[in-house]
């Protein structure tokens, strides 16, 4: 993290448009084209401004549907920069007018390609499937969508419909799956994926899955070099001085015993959050006033969505940033970061995986999206934090990380 992908795709993107140039100097034909993908829209300014020969376009709606002006900008050849959300809704038609065109892909960080469907219900899968609607391959578990023979279907489950011809739903002992389609990969001339810990990341699991290789490689000074066990232990060896871990009793609301497993996990505190709340809130105060010595717009702290109400408190509520917050710098000025969480893959989607052949390392994929968390406070700006992560089993993981000796601990880093 820090070492500079942004920019490195920045200056091969302005280094291909010049190439391109002197290609057609001297009677090629050469001609590159970018699909730039990005978190946030703060990211699609940031390209708009530093590739300004490329003309960069970001979609917007066409009778309330970005992906028809994007599908028109495609067909025309333009350089795109948009956002994770519309690049998860690419349909097959779009794909294969990527292919055609040949476009280059840079993608700032990870999709998040496989989740649980929730939008059906049982009683209508049953309905669908009793009618003849859908049906499941056998050997790759997608939900197959035959329309009626006498029309094609239109009605409540169109949007349904959809995603199943598109290749989005897989059905996985007996529950519905969204997932990404990762062979949509395919269709581009060249792709670049810059995150950190990327063999940690779900879209690596999705591609082994899916049989698509890739070169790991790594950033230094600039340039890419073939990655290797440790190649980033410099790196956190500079933050080690910037970071303070808080190691002291307020640790205690979340330690692991034989009949305390996975404190502050996500089933561990359905059963369990009220009665935690005091105790955590009391805690944070303490943190945040007497540890830290922090006011409160100096501070972050997560935890998972549905207990935020209930672990809010008086000098730290408004501090609040969502767990899976990426790529954003509007948090670059906190000193304190309070990480709430216990956090564990959903059980379902890790036995996709398994089904498939491709092992997750739960404790480095928790790793790298703590990490990712953390880095959006003022540590990315090389300036002091202070750290609170009372759950036994992320403080370490944390502080294995930072040690940078341990080299178990950098086996995923990229």
């Amino acid at each position: 993290m820090g070492e500079g992908k942004s920019t490195y795709a920045i200056n091969h993107i302005n280094k291909a448009y010049k190439d391109d140039l002197l290609s057609r100097f001297h009677g090629s034909l050469e001609d590159h084209k970018f699909l730039v993908v990005v978190p946030l829209l703060e990211e699609v300014k940031r390209y708009k401004a530093q590739c300004p020969n490329l003309r960069f376009v970001d979609p917007q709606p066409i009778e309330g549907r970005k992906g028809l002006h994007l599908l028109k900008l495609i067909e025309e050849g333009r350089n795109i920069v948009t956002t994770h959300s519309l690049f998860l809704r690419l349909t097959k038609d779009v794909v294969e007018t990527l292919k055609q065109q040949g476009y280059t892909l840079i993608l700032d960080e990870v999709l998040s390609c496989v989740d649980i469907y929730k939008d059906l219900k049982k009683s209508d899968w049953r309905l669908l499937q009793d009618d003849g609607l859908v049906s499941v391959d056998p050997e790759t578990k997608n939900v197959l969508w035959q329309d009626p023979e006498d029309a094609p279907y239109n009605g409540k489950f169109n949007e349904f419909k959809a995603l199943g011809l598109n290749g989005n739903i897989v059905r996985h002992r007996n529950t519905l799956l969204w997932r990404w389609p990762a062979e949509f990969l395919e269709a581009f001339k060249e792709v670049f994926i810059m995150t950190y810990m990327f063999n940690a990341s779900w879209l690596c699991a999705h591609m082994n899955a899916s049989g698509i290789g890739y070169r790991h490689m790594s950033l230094s000074q600039g340039a890419l070099l073939p990655w290797f066990l440790g190649c980033d232990a410099e790196g956190i060896r500079r933050l080690q001085r910037h970071i303070d871990v808080y190691e002291g009793p307020h640790n205690n609301i979340a330690v692991a015993t034989r009949k305390n497993s996975n404190p502050l996990s996500g089933n561990w505190l359905k059963k369990n959050h009220k009665a935690l709340a005091p105790e955590l809130k009391k805690s944070m105060t303490q943190i945040c006033s007497y540890w830290a010595k922090v006011r409160s717009q100096d501070l972050m702290w997560t935890c998972y969505q549905p207990y935020k109400s209930a672990f809010k408190g008086r000098g730290y509520t408004k501090g609040f940033v969502a767990c899976n917050a990426k790529g954003t710098n509007d948090y670059s000025d906190r000193s304190l970061v309070c990480y709430l969480i216990n956090l564990l893959p959903n059980p379902v989607i890790a036995t996709y995986w398994s089904d498939k052949g491709v092992s997750i390392d739960a404790d480095q994929w928790a790793l790298s999206e703590m990490l990712q968390w953390i880095w959006r406070s003022r540590i990315r700006k090389g300036e002091d934090i202070k750290v609170y992560i009372p759950s036994q089993r992320m403080r370490g993981l944390f502080k294995d990380w930072l040690s940078a000796s341990n080299a178990s601990s950098l086996a995923l880093a990229a």
